[in-house]
């Protein structure tokens, strides 16, 4: 996961639940289910060209 927040700027951006370093992380799972969707039909895309 953090690659994908690091390198990937279409990636959701996580929730921390408080300021320090060790606060749980959370995402919202409807956007990575939208993030990935979008991935998929990218895939998609490429490969008919």
């Amino acid at each position: 996961m953090g690659k994908l927040i690091k390198n990937d700027p279409s990636f959701p951006i996580p929730i921390k639940e408080g300021r320090t370093r060790q606060a749980a992380v959370y995402f919202d799972t409807k956007q990575i289910e939208y993030w990935w969707q979008l991935k998929v039909e990218e895939v998609k895309l490429s490969n008919k060209i």
